[in-house]
């Protein structure tokens, strides 16, 4: 059965994203569905192999998390339903495959109990996520910021009309300008100066989301309190009432976060006016969100809409993309260190109006070095500045290279011009 421990897991993670993608709907899901697969896979093969009672069997405790993220995100139940339903199929198609390939002589025999204990397992298990996500559900809308968030729900979704009576509810007026943030603690184990979350609980992390929150409005300029909710004990999504003509400086938000030692990561929209611009200001922060959660640069603690629009309508298909960018940029394509130099060099060239000086300037590089690297970048992927379409095909490659990373690039082996290994691979200049 060890065959179901390895790739299985993962092709079965795969089609469970494709088929139900609200269960895939922002990384910490996405993450929870991958560890709550690999789990009951786990201890599906085990419950197989082993004579444990049907009584005794217990749910694993990731899948019973996991089950419970589920209801915070107003998901219905029928979606985790149905991929248990579609785990228990392939499970079952791909144990009865393995014994047949096996020709045993009483293989119908091992393919009876295969059906009847997986059939066990899938009935207990299912009934133990239920119930965890029903107790979930009732004790997160039962909340304030259960109630809250049911709001913002409709107003997202447009099936609210009386608009009067959700500003009074929420105590945020919908006919301003708005700014979406998400606010998320990266790493539960530390927090606002050091402090470690894990020994507080969720308390810890709700106090430095607010902390992040209030530093936001503060630096913002905001006259009236935000609307905030939390969506997670490490997640808070804020929706900031701006002045029409903000400015937004991302350096001067991101150099606040980073001084006041806050372990947190902001994803933003851009500002946007009325209901429409509500709802149009949380959907490009959400996409921020997956685009983060693969990025390369998703170490930055503050990552704005603006910066990753020209990419965002390919984020989704990341195949196609990769073929974009190694199509584009060649050999500058590589998954190497020296490769990753030159293709920042040239992106940072480019969005700074081809200057050479004020890409030195952003780099801390010489001038010479800057003009050094951009020609070995052009010489690499075999294309010139001379032409605008050309252009603007590699600045979107290069921010797709930026964002994206690893996921886009191509491997030494896949490389298009085998002559130009030694270029992007050992060559120190510059």
């Amino acid at each position: 059965m060890e065959m179901l421990e390895g790739d299985f897991i993962g092709e079965l993670v795969s089609l469970l994203r494709a088929e139900i993608a609200e269960l895939d709907d922002n990384p910490g899901l996405s993450e929870l569905l991958e560890a709550s697969a690999g789990a009951n896979v786990k201890a599906a093969v085990h419950f197989l192999v082993s004579d444990v009672d049907e009584r005794d069997l217990a749910a694993p405790v990731i899948a019973l998390e996991h089950a419970q993220a589920v209801a915070r995100g107003d998901i219905e139940l029928s979606a985790l339903i149905r991929a248990y339903r579609i785990g228990h199929s392939r499970f079952l198609e791909a144990a009865m495959g393995r014994v047949t390939a096996l020709g045993h002589a009483d293989g119908s025999v091992t393919i009876v109990k295969i059906v009847n204990r997986a059939a066990q397992y899938i009935e207990k298990v299912c009934d133990q996520v239920e119930f965890a996500y029903v107790q979930e559900r009732d004790r997160w809308r039962g909340s304030r910021n259960g109630l809250a968030w049911g709001w913002v729900t409709q107003l997202m979704n447009g099936s609210l009309v009386d608009i009067p009576m959700v500003e009074r509810a929420l105590n945020y007026r919908l006919d301003g300008h708005h700014l979406a943030v998400c606010i998320r603690v990266e790493d539960p184990a530390s927090g606002l100066d050091g402090i470690h979350l894990s020994k507080f609980g969720d308390q810890a992390s709700a106090d430095l989301l607010e902390v992040a929150r209030d530093r936001l409005a503060e630096h913002l300029g905001c006259a009236s309190p935000p609307l905030s909710v939390a969506t997670g004990g490490n997640e808070m999504w804020v929706w900031f009432s701006v002045p029409p003509e903000l400015d937004l400086d991302v350096a001067s938000v991101a150099g606040e976060i980073a001084a006041a030692k806050l372990n947190v990561r902001l994803a933003l929209g851009s500002p946007a006016s009325g209901l429409a611009g509500f709802r149009r200001t949380r959907e490009q922060a959400h996409q921020v969100l997956r685009v983060a959660s693969s990025a390369a640069k998703s170490a930055q603690p503050v990552i704005v809409y603006s910066q990753i629009a020209s990419i965002t309508l390919m984020s989704d298909d990341l195949v196609r993309l990769r073929e974009f960018v190694v199509d584009v940029l060649g050999n500058l394509a590589l998954a190497t260190e020296r490769a990753e130099r030159l293709r920042e060099t040239l992106r940072t060239f480019l969005m700074n109006g081809r200057s050479f000086a004020a890409a030195a300037s952003r780099l801390l590089l010489h001038r010479n070095t800057i003009q050094y690297r951009v020609q070995q970048a052009l010489d690499a992927c075999g294309r010139s500045l001379d032409d605008s379409d050309e252009t603007l095909n590699i600045q979107i490659a290069l921010q797709a290279c930026h964002w994206h990373g690893a996921s886009v690039l191509a491997t030494v082996e896949e490389q298009p011009d085998p002559a130009q290994r030694v270029t992007l691979l050992g060559e120190s200049g510059g």
